[in-house]
């Protein structure tokens, strides 16, 4: 279907967004696992592992999550600047819809 593969397609381009959001909404640490579970869960799509962790990775290395050790998994939350970020986005949910959407109005105004 060709709508699933565009919205496949949204959302890996905004993974790190729906990560960011789905720890700021949550509040507590999660796993590589939480987060596909997560996606799977709210979108209907089964992420690999890889781009999860690839994403999660990315996030930390901007100081936007911290991960530690938890046994034998890697969990992570949200850094203060994290916080603040995600507060910010979310907080600009109706000017981000509001963008997606001119994006495909046909003349763009």
């Amino acid at each position: 279907n060709i709508i699933r593969e565009v919205e496949r397609s949204i959302l890996g381009g905004l993974m790190d967004l729906a990560i960011l959001s789905m720890l700021y909404h949550d509040g507590g640490p999660a796993s590589g696992y939480d987060v596909i579970k997560y996606l799977h869960r709210r979108f209907g799509f089964l992420p690999s592992a890889g781009l999860v962790y690839s994403h999660l990775y990315g996030l930390e290395r901007e100081s936007l999550l911290s991960g530690w050790s938890n046994g034998r998994k890697r969990v992570y939350s949200l850094t203060q600047r994290g916080k603040e970020k995600s507060k910010m986005i979310v907080n600009a949910g109706d000017r981000i819809s509001k963008f997606v959407s001119i994006i495909l109005q046909k003349d763009g105004c």
